[in-house]
């Protein structure tokens, strides 16, 4: 795993700005966390879960296809992604080929400088996402192969669109990826460990 830092803003922060009282913070200009490219995080036929808290400094304010996400998790082309939206909502997608993919339009609209609970899970015949525990939209999937072009490189903060890459302004904490689809019961037993230790730090 690699921390792609381009100095303009320090990136670990610490104390009540975090949910576990140590976070990353990321700008737009070039911070991201590289995962590599390595087939543990492919999940091609088979369930998974990634979650994680994050607090979204900005909200996107592009109009294309492009510049209206900003994107938590997601392969360079394709695979799956989670990202935040222009309208302030989430979007979780898992690809079964380059023209189609499964799809899923959160219904919750976000506030910046707030801490959120986020949980894309996968199991044998549902897409589903969850936002501070509660679900928030899914869809039936049929299938579990995942497709993934040329050069597919996981990454959290980031995602490229075409040649060009589009970041995430804000901070993560405590991100999570599972090679298995996790309860409700899970989901939500760690949204409340997270507010707890939140609440504690004083966040």
């Amino acid at each position: 795993i690699l921390i792609i830092d381009n100095g303009t803003t320090e990136k670990l922060k610490t104390g009540s700005d975090c949910v576990s009282g140590k976070c990353l913070q990321f700008d737009v200009t070039g911070d991201y966390v590289s995962f590599g490219n390595i087939s543990t995080f492919d999940f091609s036929n088979i369930e998974f879960t990634i979650s994680g808290w994050f607090k979204p400094l900005s909200i996107p304010s592009g109009s294309d296809v492009c510049g209206r996400r900003a994107t938590l998790f997601a392969n360079r082309d394709y695979g799956y992604q989670t990202v935040l939206l222009n309208n302030g909502k989430l979007n979780t997608a898992r690809y079964t080929s380059s023209s189609s993919a499964y799809s899923i339009a959160g219904n919750t609209i976000l506030s910046t400088s707030t801490w959120y609970y986020y949980t894309m899970t996968q199991n044998s015949g549902n897409l589903l996402l969850y936002l501070n525990g509660v679900l928030d939209a899914s869809i039936s999937t049929t299938q579990l192969v995942t497709f993934y072009g040329a050069a597919d490189f996981p990454n959290m903060g980031m995602q490229y669109c075409g040649p060009t890459a589009y970041y995430f302004n804000g901070l993560f904490d405590d991100f999570r990826i599972y090679n298995a689809s996790i309860p409700t019961s899970q989901i939500k037993e760690q949204y409340y460990a997270g507010l707890n230790s939140l609440f504690i730090n004083g966040g």
